[in-house]
């Protein structure tokens, strides 16, 4: 009886083993959206990825989302892993539970992927490059690198035929930097390529790409020096000026309104936004003798970068009233899209700006310069003009500048 019991037991703890036990997923946190644009914005700084495309890739691969609805690991069909997407061809050395579950080694893991094809094509012999891949700060020159991201084949073609409006990955990721970090990327234009066994190859090494010149703004430091410029066509409003806000969150009031041109020293920063997961660009603290506060980095650009081959006029300084308005005749009519806030501007000798109205006379060869409001006593200014073309689209051949100063 002993050895029949025993069996028995036996028999009933093999049948335990193989009953399957069911068990509930494991479900993880999602993080803040302050938190996920800190991620995102610092990791790309540190890996010298302008912010605004790592940001615009998160986006578009699964709106910064790094776990489904219900907490779960989020996975695709295709194979690809949390907020950047990461798939089975990029996991060598890569620890793929902390893929699953860790959003900032997520973010770095795609950080890793995305520089490595930089440094894929910019040092292939055969693969395209745009403008010799010579500055990583311009947001066109990762082209290439943002498009193997994806996959460097004809599905991300630009020359293809694609249905109902879509566009490559990497357009896609462009559309997401103008819209969300405010932005403006110049037209692509014309790159050409053909097929090799299916095989998509490139018909030239190196593209150039001439109006590729949009820099990151999300990359500043305390005491870089910059100056107040944006994309207004993109915000949808006619803007020649920054907003100057009372705190970083971007819904602090509105201190001022700041002239295009006028120059800064960043303080602080960045900022991060707390609750618009698409509201891209970051917040930094400025200071200069006339403002103090928070401007976002839509708009703000280097100093570094600012104009300065300009040609002095050869009239002596001269004193005008607190309201001047200036004319400018041109012996050529002059396209009245480049008569702009861009073009002519007004700035004192200590880098504050001056809001001014333009119009153009109806013979084109006229442009008057009208301020909003009064300069401020006793200061000197340079009334500046750059950038005007003929209606025929042939360019200024010089950029000038003429100073003046105020009076009673």
């Amino acid at each position: 009886m002993k050895a029949m019991k025993w069996l028995i037991v036996s028999f009933m703890l093999v049948l335990g083993l193989a009953v399957p036990v069911s068990a509930e997923e494991e479900t993880y946190e999602e993080l803040s959206v302050k938190e996920k644009h800190r991620l995102l914005t610092e990791i790309a700084i540190e890996e010298d990825i302008p912010p605004e495309i790592l940001k615009a890739i998160a986006a578009g691969e699964n709106n910064m989302m790094q776990f489904s609805e219900d907490g779960t690991v989020l996975e695709t069909d295709d194979g690809g892993i949390g907020m950047m997407q990461v798939t089975n061809h990029d996991f060598e050395g890569v620890n793929k539970a902390r893929l699953a579950t860790d959003t900032e080694y997520n973010i770095k893991i795609g950080a890793d992927i995305l520089n490595k094809k930089w440094d894929q094509f910019a040092k292939s012999s055969t693969l395209p490059t745009v403008n010799g891949a010579s500055n990583r700060d311009i947001l066109e020159q990762w082209y290439f690198a943002i498009m193997a991201y994806n996959g460097y084949s004809n599905k991300n073609n630009p020359l293809r035929d694609y249905e109902d409006g879509k566009k490559p990955y990497q357009e896609n990721v462009y559309d997401n930097i103008k819209e969300f970090s405010r932005v403006s990327i110049a037209d692509r234009p014309e790159f050409s390529f053909h097929l090799d066994d299916g095989f998509l190859v490139s018909d030239v090494k190196d593209y150039q790409w001439p109006e590729a010149n949009s820099y990151t703004t999300q990359m500043f430091q305390p005491g870089d020096q910059v100056y107040v410029m944006n994309d207004e066509n993109l915000s949808g409003e006619n803007l020649d000026f920054g907003r100057l806000k009372s705190n970083e969150y971007f819904g602090g009031s509105e201190i001022d309104l700041i002239p295009y041109y006028t120059e800064l020293e960043i303080v602080s920063g960045p900022y991060f936004p707390k609750e618009n997961i698409y509201r891209h660009f970051v917040a930094y603290e400025v200071q200069s003798n006339h403002y103090n506060g928070y401007v976002a980095s839509a708009n703000l650009r280097s100093t570094d970068r600012m104009e300065k081959d300009f040609d002095p006029k050869d009239d002596p300084m001269t004193d005008v009233s607190l309201d001047k308005v200036w004319k400018i005749k041109m012996n050529i009519s002059i396209d009245p899209a480049t008569v702009n806030e861009r073009n002519v501007y007004i700035v004192s000798d200590d880098g504050k700006g001056v809001r001014i109205d333009l119009s153009l006379s109806s013979d084109q060869t006229m442009i008057t310069a009208t301020p909003e409001g009064e300069y401020d006593k006793g200061t000197e200014y340079a009334l500046y003009v750059k950038g005007l073309k003929s209606t025929e689209g042939e360019p200024l051949r010089t950029n000038v500048f003429r100073e003046f100063r105020t009076v009673n």
